[in-house]
């Protein structure tokens, strides 16, 4: 059993890693460097960024226990990973909309209503890459751990957004498309790992491929358009 997952026994575990470095130096200097002063934090807050940080920690081990023959090691986890996931969810859709509602000066409006758009998307895509996961942990493997892979790619872009310093993320008008240029290096890594293991490109990595570059380019064309910006304006006044 162990040799069916050898393949795979460096590059998912490499890639969470990544993906919670990604994590931590995203958050660092609003959350984890911040942490003992909690007064300044909402507690929605607080508990998103500790199951967000839980969940990657999750995915970092369920990684690597196939490899290992702990089958139903993994198993067994995979089950608390959902449950993680489920309060990861809601209470992304809390801060998300309780940040959205409040009031902000002009410039600072717009960025957060633009941002929600990038968080309503979210809300639509992490279950569907979760539940493609789910279904395809017993029928396909390959698929599953792939699926895996692409919902930790895409809860982490909040996180890459606040990696300011890197270049080209200063820019007001780019950023957004120079993030996804970074971000997309390492699906173009999971596409030549495909073809070093499996000689193509698994199904899972197709579907992701397309879902994650279309929403990219509808993100970047969406971000300070007119016609965003007047839904924006009405669910805010919706909300409130």
């Amino acid at each position: 059993m162990q040799a069916k997952y050898a393949q795979d026994k460096y590059f998912f575990p490499l890639s969470a890693i990544v993906f919670l470095l990604i994590g931590v130096l995203g958050f660092w200097s609003s959350f984890v460097s911040g942490l003992p002063d909690v007064a300044r934090f909402d507690g929605w807050v607080l508990f998103h960024g500790f199951i967000s940080f839980s969940w990657l920690l999750v995915y970092l081990v369920q990684s690597v226990l196939p490899s290992r023959g702990l089958l139903a090691l993994h198993k067994g986890l995979g089950f608390f990973s959902v449950l993680l996931f489920l309060l990861l969810y809601v209470s992304s859709i809390q801060v998300s909309v309780s940040a959205f509602l409040q009031d902000y000066p002009p410039p600072l409006r717009q960025l957060i209503s633009n941002l929600f758009f990038l968080q309503l998307v979210a809300f639509l895509l992490n279950p569907v890459f979760f539940w493609l996961a789910y279904k395809n942990r017993i029928a396909c493997p390959v698929d599953h751990k792939r699926y895996m892979f692409l919902l930790a790619f895409f809860l982490i872009e909040a996180a890459a957004s606040r990696i300011r310093w890197l270049p080209g993320m200063q820019s007001e008008e780019y950023w957004l498309l120079i993030q996804y240029l970074y971000l997309d290096t390492i699906l173009v890594v999971l596409v030549f790992y495909d073809y070093k293991t499996i000689k193509r490109l698994s199904s899972a990595t197709k579907n992701g491929l397309v879902i994650l570059l279309v929403y990219q380019a509808i993100a970047v064309l969406a971000w300070n358009s007119n016609i965003w910006i007047n839904i924006s304006n009405q669910l805010l006044e919706i909300g409130k």
